[in-house]
């Protein structure tokens, strides 16, 4: 196989996710050449990845979809599974195409763009979803048994802003905890005055530093409302671009945070995280490893799902998540700390 194009136009977080292919598709051909073809807001995190030999950042139109006519590849996969990705698995060149069935794939009509297509468990954890697709094709388990750290391609500029910023006389000689509350969608964020109380009880009986991490100006103004609990060992970080914000937290001593992009970006470290759950199942998309913990609130109107609630966008309570306790949260994680400790 020399050249082998992946397809996972969107979104951040499932892309990040689907990283592990890459080492996977590397053992079996370490010689090969990797495309991905990416939504093109998303191309800066995936042009980064070392095993990346080359990114197609597409959009739908014309000119976007006929370029990836320009080289044939020997192997592709689907791992997006809708109607869009499969608009342009059919535009790609490839002597095999490979993806989900009628019954796995998010779309069904997906499933006539490919020649060879798989069954896939959804109720896997999302990293093994897409590698056992991989595995499906060759026939053969795959080699993965935990997330590799991932050392994305940085300027030596942007390692230096985080190296200085670490050199903060506030963050010195303490543990540091990188939190990042914030969540594209409300309803899997904890509440305001549950998140401010665990963070007190955190920096009551430890002496950690603590760092936060935001993407909107909403979420930035929360999060200098955290670090005023502690202003002398707590800092609001400015916006860092993925790759150099992943570089950060790598050299944290843990990671909090909700089901979001932070918390799966910072899955591709070796940084311990502690994480929390309401309209997602944890055992779908947790970071996988011991050194992690997830917190799964229950749902009051007894909603069962398999993946994510139905009404992840339309409930007015977030109850799931909104009604965890801070003392209950913060007896888990002192629990987990001194495991971590021994």
């Amino acid at each position: 196989m020399d050249r082998i194009l992946i397809i996972k136009l969107s979104s951040l977080g499932d892309i990040v996710q689907a990283f592990p292919v890459l080492q996977e598709l590397k053992n079996r051909f370490p010689q090969c050449e990797i495309t991905w073809a990416v939504s093109a807001p998303f191309q800066e995190l995936v042009a980064a990845h070392p095993l990346v030999t080359k990114v197609l950042p597409l959009t739908l139109s014309p000119s976007s979809l006929f370029s990836l006519r320009k080289t044939h590849y020997d192997l592709l996969f689907d791992l997006q599974g809708n109607c869009k990705s499969g608009v342009v698995t059919g535009f790609a060149k490839a002597k095999k195409k490979v993806g989900f069935s009628f019954r796995t794939a998010r779309e069904w009509p997906n499933a006539l763009m490919t020649h060879y297509q798989f069954n896939i468990d959804r109720r896997q954890n999302i990293r093994h979803f897409y590698l056992n697709l991989i595995s499906s094709y060759f026939r053969s388990s795959f080699n993965f048994l935990s997330i590799a750290p991932i050392s994305f391609q940085l300027a030596s500029a942007e390692r230096k802003k985080v190296d200085d910023l670490l050199e903060n006389s506030l963050l010195q000689k303490k543990a540091k905890v990188f939190i990042c509350p914030g969540s594209k969608w409300p309803n899997k964020r904890l509440s305001p005055d549950t998140l401010s109380t665990f963070i007190q009880k955190i920096g009551n009986q430890f002496p950690f530093a603590f760092l936060y991490g935001w993407g909107s100006l909403e979420e930035k103004n929360e999060c200098e409302t955290l670090q005023a609990l502690f202003p002398d060992r707590s800092i609001v970080i400015e916006k860092l671009s993925l790759p150099t914000l992943q570089y950060l937290m790598g050299l944290v001593d843990c990671f909090i945070g909700v089901d979001s992009i932070a918390l799966h970006l910072a899955a591709t470290t070796a940084t311990p995280t502690f994480s929390l759950f309401g309209p997602t199942r944890p055992e779908v998309f947790q970071p996988i490893g011991a050194h992690h913990l997830a917190i799964h609130g229950s749902c009051p109107y007894k909603v069962q799902f398999e993946k994510q609630c139905p009404y992840l966008r339309k409930c007015k309570t977030g109850a799931c998540i909104r009604e965890l306790e801070a003392d209950a949260l913060f007896h888990r994680f002192a629990e987990w700390v001194a495991s971590k400790k021994s």
